[in-house]
């Protein structure tokens, strides 16, 4: 018998190739210069620059701003922006707003959110050396910040309301506390470094996620009830002896550090709080001071000049170490139990 195997299959790729051929577009471009299809920026989101001569300003509709230069003060008492509408977005473009060392003049406050403003953001600059606050949410008012740095304020570096938020933020040498944010609030990769106060000060059911204090006067951080706290570390320097944690109630604490403060971790008289593998160093007091029903697993309390782990009635420790504590390596109270726990070379590794 004959095979014609070959003879269909070249046929078949045959028509194959025509079919493409037909269907493909043309393989010469137009004549003329090729251009781009896509919009430029200013149509995607169109923009209202912002200049040192706009300044003071209130905005009052939706919009996109840009501040398009480094803007000293030109006169005391004003707040350079003040936002009175929701869906604003103010990009300070890498800028500083400022005070004025040629003259003498400082803003009252760099940005102010006027009372019950939704979606407003602020990102990507500098606000420094104003008479109050460098930004201020006022009641009611959610403001997420990006990228922005509050420095050398006269009260906070920047003071939000319940349900905002601060992502890669530094707050620097501020007068009052870096970062004072109510219920609520979400609060990642932010730095908080000698404050006058508080680094850190938070409402309740807030998260705070791989943010470090340092140098700030009085506590590192500190939180209301059950809130979340992740990657989170806390020194002090030289001379400023602050508290690392002050922990509200039914909180967590996980995965975090707090060397070389007064207290490491301290927990709200109510209790409550679970730490889970987390470490304090080199504190002045007390590693881990636990108030009554909390928990510690997996944590690590070491050279400290108190105690290594103080327990309040009713705390459990589970796998947790103590060593070369000045005082106890782990004092629990009433009814409190420790299970593969380990204490050694402290002044007293087991209390009572």
């Amino acid at each position: 018998m004959r095979q014609h195997t070959p003879t269909l299959l070249l046929a078949l790729l045959g028509v194959g190739f025509v079919v493409y051929a037909v269907s493909a577009g043309p393989l010469n471009p137009p004549a003329g210069p090729i251009s781009s299809t896509e919009k430029p920026l200013s149509d995607v989101e169109p923009r209202t620059i912002l200049r040192g001569s706009d300044l003071p300003i209130t905005i009052t509709e939706p919009g996109s701003y840009l501040l398009a230069e480094d803007v000293p003060a030109t006169e005391n008492a004003v707040v350079a922006i003040t936002v009175d509408s929701d869906h604003v977005t103010i990009d300070l473009g890498g800028n500083v707003l400022r005070q004025n060392d040629a003259n003498f003049r400082q803003f009252l406050g760099g940005v102010r959110i006027n009372e019950n403003r939704e979606h407003v953001t602020i990102r990507n600059g500098v606000i420094r050396g104003c008479a109050q606050d460098g930004i201020e949410a006022l009641n009611g008012s959610t403001v997420r910040l990006e990228g922005v740095t509050c420095a050398n304020n006269g009260a906070n570096g920047a003071t939000l309301d319940a349900s905002s938020a601060a992502y890669d933020c530094l707050f620097d040498n501020n007068f009052a506390r870096g970062l004072d944010a109510g219920n609520d609030c979400v609060v990642a990769r932010c730095i908080a470094k000698d404050n006058g106060g508080r680094g850190f000060s938070v409402g309740n059911t807030c998260t705070l996620t791989a943010c470090t204090s340092s140098g700030n006067e009085t506590y590192g951080y500190v939180s209301g009830r059950g809130c979340v706290f992740e990657r989170c570390t806390a020194s002090s320097t030289t001379g400023i002896p602050g508290n690392g944690f002050f922990v509200g109630a039914h909180s967590a604490v996980t995965a975090c550090v707090a060397r070389s403060n007064t207290v490491g971790f301290e927990t709200s008289t109510t209790g409550g709080v679970s730490y889970r593998d987390s470490s304090a160093a080199q504190n002045t007091t007390t590693g881990f001071s636990l108030a009554n029903g909390s928990t510690a697993t997996g944590c690590a309390s070491r050279d400290n000049d108190g105690s290594g782990f103080a327990a309040g009635n009713g705390s459990t420790l589970e796998s947790c170490a103590a060593s070369i504590n000045g005082n106890d390596g782990i004092a629990t109270g009433v009814t409190c139990k420790h299970r593969g726990c380990t204490a050694d070379n402290n002044r007293r590794d087991y209390a009572p």
